[in-house]
């Protein structure tokens, strides 16, 4: 929702789902980029947004990354891993 919220309006929002063994990463990339020093936590505006977002992850097996591209895009990177995700166990084989 922020990506679209905050992009151009012209360029449309890239999504991306990875998955490697134990592992799955959702890559979202928009137009834009953050201000110099941007931590996602550290200001206040931040916190009312991000400081929910952090609140709701996972202790274990989950993280968010946000940067800047270097080429004018914003990408944020959830990732979520082994404990939270669990190998599936095919039914037949069980």
């Amino acid at each position: 929702t922020n990506a679209s919220k905050h992009g151009d309006g012209r360029t449309p929002v890239r999504v991306r789902l990875t998955e490697e063994p134990g592992a799955v990463t959702i890559r979202v990339v928009n137009v834009g980029q953050l201000p110099p020093g941007f931590d996602p936590l550290g200001s206040p505006a931040a916190a009312r947004g991000m400081g929910l977002v952090a609140a709701l992850l996972p202790r274990e097996g989950a993280g968010l990354r946000i940067t800047n591209d270097g080429d004018d895009h914003v990408v944020a990177e959830l990732r979520l891993q082994e404990p939270l995700l669990r190998p599936q166990v095919d039914a037949a084989s069980a």
